[in-house]
């Protein structure tokens, strides 16, 4: 164990992270993290992911929020930054509660940190929890393959169960990956969501009956979407689900899901990294998402021109650089 703590210290030296409510957060995340999950992320695991990920804290005041962040009070920012920023006020911790949620939203970043995986491929892609991401010139960061439906949610359940209570973020989504949990097996989750491990996750599912995945993932997407809609509608599926009943999808809703969470945002990763050709793409991919899109009533004569359009030039690009 002190072998532990001094691995655990060097590192936060290293990174010169000298405030003690850090410090004592990190440390705690860490110990509890492998007392808890140590058989399926091991402590040495743990601690190179974290390594590789967090460069430094940066605490703002709340009044240095950019506009587009309006409302975050924590997030965390891999790529080149690779850093957590907190915006509190120093002065607000004096508050039990304020101190007290401070420290849940401090977890939860972490654990978004330490779930990180660089991807070392030629556009620097990150995947975390099923989803890829490439961060574009400016700093904007898009989804390139993959789906986000299910990073919050267990990121919130890892984070609060580590913590040993529940926090305020994203409620229902954690309750339903808890009472999922408890099924499958957390230790399921936690090794599919550390390694971003979409299909071990999947077949998780297999102990349920039909299209469990898909029905479970529906769910836990309208509770995202958030508002009243998104609650009611969301509570249904999930209730459903969890009563076993789990219905059939139609041939065409599967085929729409599985293009929309994997077609559409890897056409742009699997053509760079030599993974498909662009003829190739414009004749499987390209022509089963616009026959899929029009089964599905999703498309009329103009939007479906549009889209042909669209993809046209898509694929004369990427010809091109291909060819360069």
């Amino acid at each position: 164990m002190q072998e532990m703590y001094d691995r655990i210290n060097n590192f936060l030296d290293s990174r010169g992270i000298e405030d003690e409510l850090f410090r004592n957060l990190i440390s705690g995340f860490i110990i509890k993290h492998t007392e808890l999950y140590g058989d399926v992320v091991s402590f040495d695991e743990l601690m190179t992911r974290l390594d590789t990920n967090l460069k430094q804290i940066k605490w703002h005041d709340p009044s240095e929020i950019p506009n587009e962040l309006e409302g975050m009070v924590g997030q965390y920012v891999g790529f080149d930054d690779n850093s957590i920023h907190m915006y509190f006020y120093k002065s607000v911790l004096r508050n039990p509660q304020i101190l007290e949620d401070f420290k849940s939203v401090f977890l939860h970043e972490l654990t978004h940190c330490a779930y990180d995986i660089k991807n070392n491929d030629y556009y620097k892609t990150e995947s975390q929890v099923f989803c890829t991401m490439q961060q574009k010139l400016g700093g904007k960061v898009d989804v390139v393959s993959g789906t986000e439906i299910f990073m919050e949610p267990i990121i919130n359940y890892i984070s609060s169960t580590i913590e040993g209570k529940k926090n305020s973020a994203y409620v229902p989504q954690t309750l339903r990956i808890s009472q999922l949990a408890t099924i499958i097996g957390q230790d399921n989750i936690i090794y599919s969501a550390f390694y971003s491990d979409e299909n071990t996750f999947k077949s998780c599912f297999d102990i349920f009956n039909n299209d469990a995945y898909e029905y479970f993932a529906e769910g836990i997407s309208w509770l995202n979407h958030g508002g009243e809609t998104g609650f009611r509608r969301g509570n249904e599926i999930l209730n459903n689900f969890f009563s076993g009943n789990i219905p059939v999808l139609s041939n065409n809703k599967r085929e729409f899901q599985e293009i929309e969470n994997t077609d559409l945002k890897s056409i742009n990763t699997d053509f760079f990294n030599n993974q498909i050709e662009p003829e190739k793409l414009s004749k499987n991919r390209i022509k089963k998402l616009i026959k899929t899109l029009k089964k599905n009533g999703f498309v009329n004569s103009i939007t479906l021109s549009l889209i042909v359009m669209i993809v046209g030039i898509v694929i004369l690009l990427l010809v091109f650089f291909y060819k360069l």
